[in-house]
């Protein structure tokens, strides 16, 4: 089992735990950090570590290479003016222009909402390796209010909150034309396009 040095841990002056400190930092699950230390394929000092180890300064840790190299093709961050409409420890909330994915697909890699916003911060891993910290989408051509979540617990939470309905969602839409009467209100179903991939 090849392993190589990550890091040396620098002490901030407060305890932390090695698997919520890896979590941050190699972007994925805590859940994950517990497997890679459970195994033995992440150690200090040489030496296998419990998930709820205090670093020390100056600890050195190590992990093996075949997990860094499937974490090469990495979402990449790009610099990006965002619109932050709301930002704390577990949600980021942005407003999404128009003209920009939400995330990565196999055919675009780049120029979307979570590569500008892993400029800012870690997203964290998802089910999706290309959806880091995704609770909803929007469309390309959609703009709106859109949340991210900042830690893997709160992505479970809000997506939750999603899939049972529990968040209300408000549309502005422009129309060509003249409504009479002036007020109306629309309401169908929307199903998949199955003539393309997009929603």
């Amino acid at each position: 089992m090849g392993l190589k040095k990550l890091l040396i841990y620098r002490s901030k002056g407060s305890t932390e735990r090695i698997d919520t400190y890896l979590k941050s930092y190699l972007r994925c699950s805590r859940e994950k950090v517990k497997e890679l230390l459970k195994t033995e394929k992440i150690l200090v000092r040489n030496k296998p570590v419990s998930p709820s180890y205090i670093l020390k300064d100056e600890d050195e840790i190590m992990i093996t290479e075949t997990f860094l190299s499937s974490k090469e093709n990495n979402i990449l961050p790009e610099q990006y003016p965002l619109d932050i409409i709301y930002n704390d420890d577990y949600i980021i909330v942005v407003n999404k222009p128009p003209g920009i994915l939400t995330h990565p697909t196999e055919k675009d890699k780049s120029g979307t909402m979570v590569n500008f916003l892993m400029s800012i911060f870690p997203l964290p891993e998802t089910d999706n390796i290309l959806r880091p910290g995704v609770v909803h989408r929007l469309d390309r051509e959609t703009s709106g209010v859109m949340v991210f979540a900042k830690t893997y617990n709160t992505w479970v939470n809000l997506t939750l909150q999603f899939k049972n309905r529990m968040v209300k969602k408000e549309y502005i839409a422009i129309v060509k034309g003249r409504f009479y009467p002036l007020r109306k209100e629309i309401e169908f179903t929307v199903a998949h396009n199955k003539k393309t991939t997009q929603k």
